[in-house]
């Protein structure tokens, strides 16, 4: 089962900047697990923050990706 979850364009970034070839859901699970705490919101900041920065130029294409597939998103009835 999927669910739908909101994060920040910040943190879309980054972790569109570690994911490569993986999912979003594996880049998750990926923070999660290598956590001395799992869970620790703190720990996977830390993890996230030590990521290498991205330059702008693909910070720019991500953004604009982001809008484009967020004019064109369909909402779905998950209560139907």
């Amino acid at each position: 089962m999927s669910r739908i979850i909101s994060v920040s364009d910040e943190v879309y970034l980054k972790l569109s900047g570690i994911k490569d070839d993986r999912s979003f859901t594996e880049v998750i699970k990926s923070l999660l697990s290598g956590s001395a705490n799992k869970g620790d919101a703190k720990e996977i900041i830390a993890f996230v923050k030590s990521a290498k920065p991205i330059s702008e130029e693909s910070a720019n294409r991500m953004s604009n990706e982001i809008k484009i597939r967020r004019k064109n998103a369909v909402a779905r009835d998950i209560f139907g």
